[in-house]
């Protein structure tokens, strides 16, 4: 029993600590460091606290469902030239974002989630990797492309998608200003 306890004090007091070291870094993002009984000693959760309330106020639903927007598309999608992700995880993002602008007209935020989206449809279409096959497979991005006109039907970047489907030499700086 006494060595036992010596080893749940010590992984109480090892948890502690990196429940400390770990906790302004994800605070931010609304996660948290929670114990586990199971397999690790400790794992990810969202934290309530930042997802729920925010400085004593809780969070109205256009704010709550960006946030859930913004950790459904958490990860890096472009580096030096080229997409991180497949094509359709970024045209995705494209169409998640237009679709929560349609339902929320009177976003606070409304600037930033347009400024988002103009950039992910900037390197959408003219990405290195649309005509480089050393990271991506070419095929790929007709592929997305049809899959977004698919899923994404009342889009206003459809005639984007459809241009981009369509032509072989990609987009013009024109047609995508039009």
């Amino acid at each position: 029993d006494f060595v036992c306890s010596k080893i749940i004090a010590r992984y109480k007091k090892e948890f502690e600590n990196i429940e400390k070291q770990y906790a302004k870094i994800l605070e931010p993002v609304g996660l948290m460091v929670v114990a586990d009984e199971g397999y690790s000693k400790y794992h990810l959760a969202e934290d309530a606290r930042f997802t729920y309330k925010k400085y004593g106020k809780y969070l109205t639903s256009d704010i709550r469902a960006y946030l859930e927007l913004r950790a459904k598309h958490y990860e890096n999608f472009f580096c030096k030239d080229s997409l991180t992700v497949k094509p359709y995880r970024l045209a995705q993002r494209i169409g998640d974002y237009e679709q929560f602008l349609n339902a929320n007209n009177e976003f606070k935020y409304e600037n930033e989630v347009k400024d988002l989206l103009f950039s992910y449809a900037l390197i959408y279409a003219f990405t290195t990797d649309r005509a480089d096959t050393i990271f991506i497979n070419k095929k790929l991005f007709p592929k997305s492309d049809k899959k977004f006109l698919k899923t994404y039907t009342n889009s206003k970047f459809k005639p984007m998608f459809e241009h981009l489907l369509e032509s072989k030499d990609g987009i013009t700086a024109e047609d995508f200003d039009k």
